[in-house]
């Protein structure tokens, strides 16, 4: 039983950190795209504020551990920016 449970700890503890790590990739995506000009002009400038603010709160989640947020956050971003 004790095995068992190290398993389903390390099992859930790697997960944990593969959600967190995937924060910094799609910060990165986001950047780039913020720093293609067409890709921009196509935004109102309402859903490129939107995608700053969205940038910005992933990044600030991220840092205080709150990854499901960060997450949230940053998906929305690319899905405004027209990014998978």
């Amino acid at each position: 039983m004790y095995r068992f449970l190290l398993a389903l700890l390390l099992t859930f503890g790697m997960a944990g950190l593969a959600h967190a790590h995937g924060c910094p990739g799609k910060m990165a995506d986001i950047d780039e795209a913020m720093e293609d000009d067409e890709r921009m002009a196509e935004l109102s400038p309402t859903e490129s504020e939107e995608v700053r603010m969205l940038r910005f709160q992933g990044e600030e989640h991220h840092a205080d551990g709150n990854h499901d947020d960060a997450m949230k956050a940053l998906a929305e971003a690319k899905e405004i920016l027209g990014l998978r």
